[in-house]
């Protein structure tokens, strides 16, 4: 990986309208991120490194993301106790975060863990809901989940300022169908719930990987009327950048493209020899027929404490070395808060 590449592309993408916007005195600017790390698994897939490897560029993008903003929120998932170990290292000890193992509410199986400064938030209060008809049960299943899923919770405050701010970190089941539908219906619930007891007007935000795109039932549930909103859809289109795509796999090339593309260049070429217009053979060779939408970032009240959706960008997993630092892409959302209105 070359990281001036990655650096300019990044602030490229996600710094392209605040590089160019004088913030307010009373503006509280905050960079939130969702990311799948994929876990440590001692078995990878094909054109999959072990995490020894993909560790240190995982460790340079979340740096090179929050670098000078120190008020960044990231929430994570897929990640077990030494990749939590390994990445609060590579951050630095300016780094804390809250968080717990699914399978036994401690340490056993992987934790969606949120990361945030000390010295720019205090953490209120944490919690952990299992996603299940028995959500203070530590390790317990859903309806039809595969496995014990759940949500983190973090209540903060502003140090400087005690500006309030609730963000969450969730990871729904694979496979439940059914539990997906709950999960969503519970999150609808608990962010409300939230928004009421951390006091009016507060700020909540949800970050995740779904597991689901955008016409399932899950997702739909998450943002009807007086639900959430996708963040990707309240900011507007001049301020949204990057891929759409959050989930990649480790597939380079869709081979059915690649197939379909002699044939596609010999009938360009006749057509061209019968007086035709030419016509593109294939739009890229890296779209990936199983490419989903499956991570998001989203808000409770769009009017809260006079926010402004700044930017929403889907980031690379992938640069010139072909290696993947992990099979999803971080979604990064930068939104400002006018200090001024919510005193």
């Amino acid at each position: 990986m070359r990281s001036a590449t990655f650096v300019a592309f990044l602030f490229g993408i996600v710094g392209a309208y605040s590089a160019n916007t004088t913030s307010a005195p009373h503006d509280l600017n905050v960079r939130l991120m969702t990311y799948n790390v994929r876990w440590a698994t001692p078995s990878p897939e094909s054109n999959e490194e072990k995490w020894s490897v993909r560790r240190p560029h995982m460790a340079a993008q979340i740096n090179a993301i929050t670098a000078g903003r120190p008020e960044s929120l990231m929430c994570m998932q897929e990640v077990v106790e030494q990749q939590l170990l390994d990445l609060s290292t590579d951050l630095g000890s300016k780094w804390a975060h809250v968080g717990v193992g699914r399978d036994d509410g401690v340490a056993a199986g992987e934790f969606s863990p949120i990361f945030y400064r000390p010295d720019a938030w205090r953490l209120v209060d944490n919690r952990t809901y299992w996603l299940s008809e028995t959500p203070d049960v530590p390790g317990s299943k859903g309806w039809d989940a595969a496995m014990a899923r759940l949500v983190t919770v973090g209540n903060f405050t502003h140090v400087e300022t005690g500006f309030p701010f609730v963000f969450m970190c969730t990871h729904f089941d694979d496979q439940g169908s059914l539990a997906q539908r709950k999960s969503a219906e519970f999150l609808v619930n608990l962010t409300q719930e939230w928004e009421s007891a951390a006091g009016d007007m507060t700020p909540v935000f949800m970050g995740g990987d779904l597991n689901v795109e955008s016409d399932h039932a899950a997702y739909q549930i998450l943002v009807a009327e007086g639900a959430l909103h996708d963040v990707r859809d309240v900011t507007t289109a001049s301020r949204r950048s990057g891929f759409i795509h959050t989930y990649t796999g480790f597939n380079n090339v869709n081979w059915g493209n690649l197939l379909w593309v002699p044939f596609a260049i010999l009938t360009s070429k006749l057509g061209a020899w019968l007086g035709f217009a030419a016509q593109p053979v294939v739009s890229n060779l890296n779209t990936n027929a199983d490419d989903m939408r499956i991570d998001y970032l989203f808000v409770r009240n769009t009017a809260a404490k006079g926010v402004d959706f700044l930017s929403h960008a889907v980031l690379p997993n992938q640069f010139e070395d072909g290696m993947f630092i992990s099979d999803h892409r971080p979604v990064v959302a930068d939104v400002s808060f006018d200090l001024s209105s919510s005193a």
